[in-house]
């Protein structure tokens, strides 16, 4: 351990766990990046591994270099304070030389390894060049507006695209349009395969045509669901309510089977939302809660508890009634306006394809890639169709005894993909670190749910 480091329990079975994956989830300042130098630093002191056996993946140039130093540091300072063997220290002095090619970076020094090693299958020459941000941006807009001008050139015979242009276009001005398209198109970017991601939801839009229950499409499902976790929370809120009113007998007369009643019919909503058939009709129905006039309260009072209580239930009629919109019209009419809507989903689906295919040929015209090729182009040499490893996945997967990321809440679906690919046993030797809390690159496509997700899954695992 490093001299004066004392880590807490957690932290040190963090450091000292073996044979399976390890996440470590704290908040800022509690050491995270410090257990990932430590657990590094358990490597090189207790076993025959080397600093090259592993790949250590942060979020910045500074911050790779920043953990660079860090470990270098760590192995000097072992060096010089503690007793060693002989062959210890002529090993950790190799090791310290060792850290400055030591695979230490970002998840673009990574990919741009991969991609380096493997030019002929990404279809790359040798000598590619990384853009940078401001040169692509303007590569982006440009290819944008020429692709739009062509869809224009044929809107007469596209109907799919003319009502799409009606519906975001502001007559001549079609900045929203193009503001829309690469909205799209930077959402893609988070999966490991955008056009194979593009292709399933134009199937799933195409296929809201045939469904005649709202509640049945996605966009259906998802309204359903906010209503559910509304309902209960505010079940809950008003069970707490309940509870506080209890504190004043006058109040507690007067309200407590007003709030009762709503309480109940808020859990019914929850319900009927979540399983009952025929969900959107009994939800539109359910959703109109009888707030009814409360009791008058008779007596002497707390009047700022009462304040509260009338305060927290008109916030929730507030709220329920702006839910309410949502089933305006009834299902047919909703099916209807989902139908008309369909076709131009459709077109602009088909423009972010066509985007897509321009944007990348102009980059490879130029002799470019961006970050996000880089990441795309290293997923696709490192997986299958079917998001199965390939044999160079397998390969480098064979070059590490352990994959270390730091910062592991900012990760994106298609980094995610990458990592898992060059892994062993789908994952097992994965030693991450983070705070979802601290997930600051959404506009970098971060997806905190990854963490979350992992996070619960390693909860549960009694291994």
């Amino acid at each position: 351990m490093s001299i004066g480091f004392r880590p807490t329990p957690s932290q040190k079975a963090a450091i000292d766990a073996e044979n399976c994956a390890v996440l470590v989830s704290a908040g800022a300042g509690s050491g995270k990046t410090k257990v990932l130098t430590e657990r590094l630093m358990r490597y090189l002191r207790e076993t025959d591994a080397g600093i090259s056996d592993f790949l250590v993946i942060t979020y910045t140039k500074a911050a790779a270099a920043e953990l660079r130093s860090r470990i270098k540091h760590e192995i000097q300072e072992t060096l010089e304070k503690e007793e060693l063997s002989d062959i210890l220290r002529e090993k950790l002095r190799k090791e310290s030389a060792k850290t400055a090619n030591a695979k230490i970076g970002t998840i673009h020094s990574f990919c741009a390894d991969i991609l380096r090693e493997n030019c002929q299958e990404a279809d790359l020459p040798a000598g590619f060049r990384v853009a940078d941000e401001e040169r692509i941006e303007t590569i982006k807009k440009t290819v944008a507006d020429r692709v739009l001008e062509e869809y224009y050139l044929n809107i007469d015979s596209d109907d799919g695209f003319r009502t799409l242009a009606d519906s975001i276009g502001r007559g001549t001005d079609d900045s929203a349009l193009a503001e829309t398209l690469l909205d799209l198109y930077s959402k893609m970017q988070s999966h490991a395969r955008p056009i194979k991601w593009l292709e399933q939801q134009n199937k799933l839009f195409s296929d809201t045509i045939k469904v005649k229950d709202p509640g049945e499409t996605l966009w259906g499902k998802e309204q359903l669901k906010a209503v559910s976790r509304k309902a209960l929370f505010w079940a809950g809120q008003f069970d707490s309510l309940i509870r506080l009113m209890q504190k004043d007998e006058a109040i507690a007369a007067a309200y407590t089977d007003n709030f009762s009643e709503t309480a109940e019919s808020l859990r019914e909503l929850a319900r009927v939302s979540e399983t009952a058939e025929h969900r959107w009709e009994r939800t539109s129905e359910a959703v109109h809660i009888d707030f009814s006039r409360l009791g008058r309260i008779k007596g002497g009072y707390d009047e700022e508890l009462k304040k509260h209580l009338q305060a927290r239930r008109s916030k929730c009629k507030e709220e329920l009634e702006a839910l309410e919109g949502f089933f305006a019209g009834g299902s047919e009419e909703i099916c209807r306006q989902i139908s008309e809507t369909v076709p131009a989903l459709n077109a602009l689906i088909r423009l972010a394809e066509d985007f897509d295919s321009a944007f990348t040929a102009e980059k490879r015209r130029q002799g470019l890639i961006d970050y996000s090729d880089m990441e795309h182009i290293a997923a696709a040499i490192l997986t299958n169709e079917d998001g199965t490893p390939t044999e160079t996945a397998r390969s480098i997967s064979e070059r590490f005894l352990e994959i270390m990321v730091d910062e592991y809440q900012d990760v994106s679906d298609v980094q995610e993909t990458i990592f898992n690919a060059v892994s062993k046993n789908n994952g097992r030797n994965l030693f991450a670190v983070g705070d979802v809390k601290q997930s600051i690159y959404r506009f970098r496509l971060a997806n905190p749910g990854i963490f979350i997700k992992k996070y619960k899954e390693y909860s549960a695992d009694p291994d």
